[in-house]
């Protein structure tokens, strides 16, 4: 099942949090730079838990998971190439995203594609799951 786009919109604004609150976290302890070693922890991170688990915190408190088109994990290359697409877009993305999202919500869902290009550039989806396994 498609991830909707509220949830979508739900997960990035809870990853965006956790990078902030990183950010505050690293700014206690190293006075110079702590943005840039919150951003980098935070890249690491994301591609280690889109690759193996297909989630980010936002993504797994949301219930949606990140997808091969076979359903299967992302894996180390896609998981790279799609956080660094939205690392490089940046502010630039998340604004086209949520407009696109919220549009989709108010009606207009026809005419956007139902995923991202950084989604489309590494050949996954995001999906919505009723019930995470545990393993």
């Amino acid at each position: 099942m498609k991830a909707t786009a509220m949830r979508r919109m739900l997960a990035v604004l809870i990853d965006f949090i956790a990078i902030y609150a990183t950010w505050g976290v690293f700014a206690a302890v190293i006075a110079v730079g702590s943005f840039y070693y919150a951003l980098g922890f935070f890249f690491v991170l994301d591609v280690c838990l889109t690759a193996f688990r297909g989630l980010s915190l936002g993504r797994w408190l949301t219930g949606i998971r990140v997808v091969k088109p076979d359903g299967s994990k992302p894996g180390l290359l896609a998981a790279l190439l799609r956080t660094a697409i939205v690392f490089v877009t940046g502010w630039a993305g998340l604004l086209i995203f949520l407009v696109t999202a919220l549009l989709a919500r108010w009606g207009f869902e026809g005419l956007f594609p139902s995923r991202m290009w950084w989604d489309a550039a590494a050949g996954t989806r995001l999906i919505s799951v009723k019930a995470l396994p545990t393993r």
